[in-house]
């Protein structure tokens, strides 16, 4: 014999907190825990070069949250190189043009050519259940960036149930 058992939410017994809603396309939401994951990895190493002193992006990402709550956990990874200059990496989502996090990166001296994996995280609140795109971007206040080199560049968001 098999049984069926249909809720929408689940509460705690002592004072009827939600623990666990299921929406009506059967969307499970635990508060805390992973809704859904998305990934961008670039197909190769080698990359391009980029001078530009503006913002280029270097690969992006794209997710429609379920939940307009949620947060977005974004983890971004790129191998890069610069020889004599320097200049910023930034998490940029494009619909509403947010610079979600920036970090300076370079090689201050004349010294040989440096490479280095350029690692960020951050946040993201959408506050609704808008397509949001995220870009790895770079740019370069003096020297050439080599873009994607010798490692793979990725981009990870990460839908958490609030």
């Amino acid at each position: 014999m098999t049984s069926i058992l249909k809720v929408s939410e689940i509460q705690d017994p002592t004072n009827s907190n939600t623990a666990l809603t299921i929406n009506a396309t059967g969307d499970v939401k635990i508060p805390g825990h992973v809704v859904q994951f998305q990934k961008y990895q670039a197909a190769s190493t080698g990359g391009t070069t980029s001078t530009s002193t503006s913002f280029v992006s270097d690969g992006e990402i794209s997710i429609t949250p379920k939940y307009s709550d949620s947060i977005l956990a974004i983890v971004a990874n790129s191998g890069s190189s610069i020889a004599s200059g320097y200049g910023y990496f930034r998490i940029f989502e494009t619909a509403s043009s947010t610079e979600v996090q920036t970090v300076p990166w370079g090689n201050f001296s004349s010294s040989p050519q440096w490479l280095a994996s350029v690692n960020m995280s951050a946040t993201y609140t959408p506050g609704d259940t808008t397509t949001r795109v995220f870009q790895l971007q770079g740019r370069t206040l003096s020297g050439t960036r080599y873009i994607n080199y010798a490692t793979y560049l990725s981009i990870m968001v990460y839908e958490i149930a609030q």
